[in-house]
C-alpha cells in the first residue's frame, strides 16, 4: 500500500534525524529496524503538542538539529497559536498538489498567461504563504504564471482584478469562502468585468453546495465541477487532500437525494 509506504519511510527519516523523536523511542523501548508492518506502525507512541512538541526545543524536534527555513503560526484554536516549520521539500510538495490541481482540474495550460491573487490571509499564517511557495513552485517548472499577493485588503484586490487581471488568459482567486464570495460580491457591484477564464481555489471552512452554485453564478462561470476546488489541509502538515470533479459529483447528488 503506497500511503503505508510513505508513513513508513517518514517515520524512520524521523527515527534517524531528529533527536527529540529519538528520545521519545528510546523511552519507550522501540528499535526502529522493527517497525515494518502496519501494526508495528500502530503500535508508536502518539506524537502531541502538550507533551512532545512544548516539551522539546525546535532544534531537537528539526532534522539534524537544523531549524527549518520558514516559519508560520497555526489558528490557535486550541487557545494558543503554535509556531510551525517548513523547509524547500514541503513547497515543492505543495507546489506539485498547485499543479496537479491547475493542469488536471483547471485544465490550464503552461503557455497560458494565467494570474493567481492571493486572498488568503499572509503575515504570520500558513495559507496566504503557503499557497504563494506552492505558485512559485509551479512557474518554476515553466508555467506562464504570475502571482500576486494582496491577503485580505479588499480594496487592493479589487484593484489587482480592474487594472491587472484584464492582460491575462486565466485568473485563479485563491481565499477563504466567505471572503471570496465578498470580493465577487463588490466586484459585481462596482461593474468590474472578469473577462477572463476564472477558478476558485479556496481553504480553511466548509460550505454548502448551494454555496458553491451561488458564487460560479455570481462569477458567471457555466463549469460546475472544474472551476472551484476546496483544499483541505493543516498548519502542521500542509495540504492533506483537495476535492475533484467526482467528488463534487457526489456531494451534488447526495444532496439532492438523502437516500
Amino acid at each position: 500500500m503506497k500511503e503505508f509506504s510513505i508513513a513508513l519511510q517518514v517515520f524512520h527519516t524521523a527515527a534517524k534525524t531528529v533527536p527529540a523523536y529519538q528520545k521519545l523511542l528510546k523511552r519507550f523501548s522501540i528499535n526502529p529496524a522493527k517497525i515494518k508492518s502496519i501494526k508495528d506502525f500502530r503500535d508508536l507512541p502518539i506524537t502531541d503538542k502538550k507533551t512532545y512538541i512544548y516539551q522539546n526545543s525546535l532544534e531537537d524536534l528539526s532534522p539534524r538539529k537544523q531549524i527549518p527555513a520558514m516559519a508560520y503560526a497555526s489558528s490557535g484554536s486550541s487557545g494558543a497559536p503554535t509556531f510551525w516549520f517548513r523547509n524547500d521539500e514541503q513547497e515543492e510538495v505543495g507546489g506539485h498538489i498547485h499543479e496537479q490541481i491547475f493542469q488536471e482540474i483547471f485544465h490550464v495550460k503552461k503557455s497560458e498567461k494565467t494570474l493567481v491573487v492571493v486572498c488568503f490571509a499572509m503575515g504570520i499564517w500558513v495559507a496566504g504563504n503557503f499557497t504563494l511557495a506552492a505558485c512559485r513552485s509551479v512557474a518554476r517548472k515553466g508555467y506562464n504564471l504570475t502571482t500576486i499577493t494582496p491577503g485580505i485588503e479588499q480594496e487592493d484586490i479589487l484593484e489587482v482584478l480592474k487594472r491587472l487581471a484584464p492582460n491575462f488568459q486565466n485568473l485563479i482567486l485563491a481565499g477563504y469562502p466567505p471572503f471570496i464570495m465578498n470580493v465577487a460580491d463588490q466586484a459585481e457591484k462596482r461593474g468590474i468585468q472578469l473577462k477572463n477564464k476564472v477558478y476558485i481555489l479556496t481553504a480553511g471552512d466548509k460550505f454548502s453546495e448551494k454555496w458553491r452554485l451561488d458564487l460560479l453564478k455570481l462569477l458567471n462561470i457555466k463549469d460546475l465541477y472544474n472551476s472551484l476546488i476546496s483544499i483541505y489541509g493543516s498548519a502542521d502538515a500542509g495540504i492533506l487532500g483537495y476535492e475533484t470533479p467526482l467528488t463534487i459529483f457526489l456531494r451534488r447528488k447526495i444532496s439532492e437525494n438523502k437516500n
